[in-house]
């Protein structure tokens, strides 16, 4: 779900930017439960733009009991659909 907004946003803006885990969550409208993992303090994020490797890890959400799961997502995952590759 996470995935799927955040691609169809960047889909639609060719020269995406985001600044701040607010930032992701406010662009792509994302549903209230990917907002609260976004948004959530264990969640890590680095700003990344169009322009940024696609291999870069830009984000990293902590779930389950303890934050012992770990989701590590990188730009390419969060801005390319699979089908355009």
């Amino acid at each position: 779900m996470l995935c799927h907004e955040t691609r169809n946003y960047c889909a639609a803006n060719a020269q995406f930017q985001f600044t701040s885990k607010t930032d992701v969550a406010d662009k792509c409208h994302l549903a209230p439960k990917c907002r609260c993992w976004m948004e959530a303090a264990a969640t890590e994020f680095v700003p990344f733009d169009y322009l940024a490797s696609t291999t870069q890890i830009v984000l990293q959400v902590h779930l389950g009991p303890k934050h012992r799961t770990l989701y590590s997502f990188t730009k390419g995952d969060l801005a390319i659909r699979p089908e355009d590759h």
